[in-house]
């Protein structure tokens, strides 16, 4: 009878199993003194929030008191979906996000908001945008001095991610 295709053959099933027992045995490949370091590096900037942790101060932009108002603090839009992204060469393009506040260590979501950011002025050849899809979740979302306007970064988790330099930028937020 064959296996369903969602599972392992036994040939790969013990394949594995050999391969796992080989690394079990293998001799380690550094102290253990310094993997306990780097473990206690990995949970200490964890607690301290990591990419989490809100930016300060606010990028310099109209609009973004409101989004402090709201949320208490400039977000780094970790876990926020890209809902859309509309480009136009002449007049306002937008990119709309789906963001929220998350309690710490319960991870309760509290408040949610509609993020938009309104770019005007495009700079030709600057604009990368990949992956976009059903569902576009970002590690964070970042507003960066660029020469005489703006660069808004996008940092890829799943599905949209890329880059968009513009001469004026702005934002508007909707709290759910």
């Amino acid at each position: 009878m064959p296996e369903p295709e969602d599972r392992l053959s036994e040939a790969e099933r013990l394949r594995m199993l050999r391969i796992l027992d080989e690394m079990i045995a293998a001799p380690p490949t550094r102290p253990q003194s310094e993997v306990d370091q780097e473990l206690k590096e990995i949970r200490q900037a964890r607690r301290a929030g990591g990419r989490l942790t809100p930016v300060d101060p606010p990028p310099d932009i109209p609009g973004a008191n409101a989004v402090v108002a709201h949320f208490g603090y400039w977000p780094t839009f970790h876990d926020a979906e890209v809902e859309s992204i509309f480009l136009h060469r002449s007049e306002t393009s937008r990119i709309v996000v789906k963001a929220f506040h998350m309690t710490r260590p319960e991870f309760e979501i509290i408040k949610r908001a509609t993020v938009t950011f309104l770019l005007d002025g495009i700079v030709d050849g600057t604009t990368l945008i990949e992956g976009f899809n059903h569902q576009n979740v970002i590690i964070g979302l970042f507003v960066n001095r660029s020469g005489d306007g703006f660069e808004l970064a996008l940092e890829w988790c799943f599905g949209v991610g890329g880059k968009i330099a513009c001469a004026r930028l702005r934002v508007e937020i909707q709290p759910d």
